[in-house]
């Protein structure tokens, strides 16, 4: 078992409430990072991906802007524009201009997200976005 897979899956927990505050709930499942707010638009839950007793370097490295992200959102995303955006039809929008604006503040807080969330941009882009185009040309779709 990595070792540094323990020490992460503790300090996720530790991390985000120390950044977000206490009685935010944390959970490490599936393969989503996202934040879950109560109807009153107070964030409740943070969830990151499951980090397997396995995992590489690189998505233990992930994992960290994983968090970085989704604690920004907590610190700085408003959840009734984001609810708001539901209802209208332009949640993929505003989540775009939403994750390019917290990102950037929570890099301006803390110096050592900057490169949290440059990592973890990097891996998603090698490990979803990339795999998907490679298969989109081999299938002729320009």
């Amino acid at each position: 078992m990595n070792e540094r897979v323990l020490v992460l899956r503790d300090a996720i927990v530790k991390i985000t409430q120390i950044l977000a505050g206490d009685g935010i709930e944390v959970t490490q499942r599936g393969v989503s990072a996202y934040v879950e707010a109560d109807k009153s638009g107070k964030p409740k839950l943070v969830n990151l991906p499951y980090l397997p007793d396995n995992a590489s370097e690189e998505l233990c490295n992930a994992i960290q802007g994983f968090l970085d992200h989704e604690v920004a959102h907590i610190m700085f995303s408003d959840f009734s524009l984001i609810e708001e955006s539901m209802k209208l039809g332009v949640k993929s929008v505003m989540n775009a201009l939403e994750d390019t604006r917290i990102e950037r503040l929570m890099g301006e807080r803390f110096r050592g997200s900057a490169g949290n969330l440059s990592t973890t941009g990097q891996f998603f882009l090698d490990e979803y976005i990339q795999p998907k185009i490679e298969e989109a040309a081999s299938q002729g779709d320009a």
